[in-house]
């Protein structure tokens, strides 16, 4: 079973055409580069959607506020463990800006490094359990070692 990529780009369209900027009723088509029209399709481990989003969208909304782009994460037309669909659109520059947002937080997510081996919280569930065990075997060892002085002075402590 192919463990499916956090975030992988599916298209990527930059939109010579004018037809979502037609305001103003002129069309320019040769419009200056930097103003084009783009838009890429993302699909999105849904591991991290919501590390993407941020806590009431907040992280996602800056990241639209920065690159000047437009980011809409598609969340219902799949099943819950498929792949969520993320819509990047605005002006070729800022879509290329958002991208880039997006790629550079999916590779910050926390958990993004241990999602590939889904048995991690199990290898550190035993690592905490061995280290639980030598702890109380060093402290069994340190205990049989006490001074006798100690020993006799708190058996005979008041209670």
């Amino acid at each position: 079973a192919q463990q499916e990529p956090l975030l992988r780009v599916v298209s990527r369209t930059p939109s010579n055409t004018a037809s979502s900027s037609t305001r103003g009723g002129t069309s320019n088509s040769a419009s200056a580069p930097a103003s084009a029209r783009g838009e890429c399709v993302m699909h999105m481990s849904p591991l991290v959607v919501g590390w993407v989003i941020g806590k009431g969208g907040q992280r996602i909304r800056d990241m639209m506020e920065e690159s000047g782009a437009k980011i809409w994460i598609d969340q219902e037309s799949m099943a819950a463990d498929e792949a969520r669909v993320v819509y990047v659109s605005g002006k070729r520059s800022s879509v290329d800006s958002a991208v880039r947002m997006v790629k550079d937080l999916v590779a910050k997510a926390p958990f993004a490094a241990s999602t590939a081996q889904t048995p991690t919280p199990n290898k550190l569930d035993a690592a905490s359990d061995e280290i639980a065990a030598a702890t109380s075997t060093v402290l069994k060892a340190d205990s049989a070692e006490e001074p006798p002085s100690f020993a006799a002075a708190t058996a005979s402590a008041p209670s």
